[in-house]
């Protein structure tokens, strides 16, 4: 191998194990947890990519995973989840966007739409679509 593709291969390596090139993707579903405490969802912002599932699991009391907004054909929880239940919420996201969600016992939706108390967010990305930026020319 020449010294130059060595320093490519060390470079990308390092670069992988810091986070600064995902390795995972549309390719590689993944199951992520959001774990509802007392009065919080931990973590409150959870980025994933398309095709990801997300798994709610209930650490303490009961709780309900509401959505904000309808997730596709998805209405949220239907009931309450109760802390020691094996049975856990799930979510496959299959497009890209941000996910509101609250627990209906201790959050709700207020004034201008935004959420109170205990609430989170589900940030979807996919990995393999193109951004562009159009440069604004100066005045």
């Amino acid at each position: 191998m020449s010294r130059k593709l060595s320093r490519l291969v060390l470079v990308a390596s390092l670069a992988a194990s810091l986070g600064l090139i995902p390795l995972g993707g549309a390719d590689a579903a993944d199951t992520r947890s959001v774990d509802a405490q007392a009065d919080r969802f931990e973590p409150k912002r959870l980025d994933i990519y398309v095709g990801d599932t997300v798994a709610w699991n209930i650490i303490e009391g009961e709780h309900t995973v509401t959505p904000k907004d309808k997730w596709g054909d998805n209405d949220g929880h239907e009931g309450t989840l109760k802390a020691g239940d094996t049975d856990r919420y799930q979510v496959r996201f299959d497009k890209p966007g941000l996910y509101k969600y609250y627990c209906d016992i201790h959050g709700d939706v207020g004034a201008n739409n935004t959420l109170l108390g205990m609430f989170g967010e589900i940030n979807v990305t996919d990995p393999n679509a193109t951004t562009t930026t159009t440069a604004t020319p100066p005045p």
